[in-house]
């Protein structure tokens, strides 16, 4: 088998789906923050509050049921178009023969929903916390701000 078509049938899963779903809708709340964090001359300060409507946002995702329910349906629509079954990731399923009673749906709302997002909520808040405004404030020592500090 060639290495496109290895390729092609790792993608070509019910897995795969789901993670494109779960992280274009991560993307998509995290798109104007990107934006934000990348100008020229970035206030750190006014960032840190751009950060905390994106940890709120992030969790008012994981909190609400209904919106993995709309991902999931959309990732099924997707697989029955071309033909994929709803399944557990096959490593799911050799390490655990024995707990294949859980739903499929539960297994990827909690193992890869929730704890993408729970991840990147604990990312922005290790990276990005009450303990860095102050590193924050010292970026009006820069030259470009010196000037307004007077």
């Amino acid at each position: 088998m060639t290495e496109r078509l290895r390729i092609l049938n790792r993608i070509k899963t019910f897995e795969s789906i789901v993670a494109m779903k779960v992280c274009t809708k991560a993307a998509g709340i995290l798109k104007h923050l990107s934006t934000v964090l990348q100008y020229k001359n970035v206030d750190f300060l006014m960032a840190q509050n751009e950060i905390q409507t994106v940890i709120i946002l992030l969790k008012s995702e994981i909190d609400d049921q209904c919106k993995f329910s709309e991902l999931y349906d959309e990732a099924k629509i997707i697989a029955d178009q071309i033909g994929i079954q709803e399944a557990f990731p096959k490593r799911y399923k050799r390490r655990n023969e024995s707990k294949l009673e859980n739903h499929i749906f539960v297994h990827y709302k909690e193992n890869m929903y929730f704890a993408y997002l729970k991840k990147i909520v604990s990312e922005l808040d290790m990276r990005f916390s009450g303990k860095q405004v102050v590193a924050f404030r010292l970026q009006f020592f820069l030259p470009c701000h010196i000037k307004n500090l007077t």
